[in-house]
């Protein structure tokens, strides 16, 4: 490698990192082979901690970046970053050589993973507004006062709506404006 002096080559250096540097960016570490990979994956799915403990080792910085960058949210991607090696470690069997690589497969579930977080943290953040969540429950008790069938009522209460003549509100709406969620 050639180095130039100064405080541009420094920067250079930092703006071309691949996942490759991340993965291997201590020099002191050997490159892991795609079969090495796959052998891990196949020992964890026979149970083996040590194997899924390795992997974790290996990767689990490139998987929390990941999360971190869809997320923004740093406690959101630890948490993320486990439920990924505990996906890894129940999914391990399913995991097929060719339909790609081991890290890949990894960082394909991380990201799903993140992705589905934003959604529900979307969705929660939609319903938690008071005027959609009564938007809403009036939607569903008329929905609900339409039907023909004789089993509305339950069908309703079932559903966690209480119709009390001109208003219907979600149990869990009146709960939560209770204090008592």
């Amino acid at each position: 490698m050639i180095s130039v002096v100064g405080a541009k080559a420094e920067q250079r250096e930092s703006e071309t990192r691949t996942l490759g540097d991340l993965l291997y960016g201590n020099n002191t570490n050997v490159r892991v082979s795609e079969q090495d990979w796959a052998g891990l994956v196949a020992s964890i799915a026979t149970g083996d901690q040590v194997a899924l403990h390795s992997l974790y080792e290996q990767t689990h910085r490139i998987v929390f970046t990941l999360i971190a960058r869809i997320i923004n949210n740093r406690e959101s991607a630890e948490e993320l970053t486990v439920d990924v090696f505990y996906d890894v470690w129940r999914k391990a069997s399913s995991y097929d050589p060719a339909n790609g690589s081991v890290v890949g497969w990894i960082m394909n579930q991380a990201r799903s993973r993140a992705i589905d977080r934003l959604r529900f943290e979307h969705r929660k953040k939609r319903l938690n507004t008071d005027g959609d969540t009564r938007c809403f429950a009036v939607f569903l008790a008329t929905r609900i006062s339409q039907r023909t069938t004789p089993d509305a009522p339950s069908f309703s209460r079932a559903h966690g709506v209480w119709n009390d003549g001109n208003d219907a509100v979600p149990r869990w709406a009146e709960l939560r404006q209770h204090g008592k969620s």
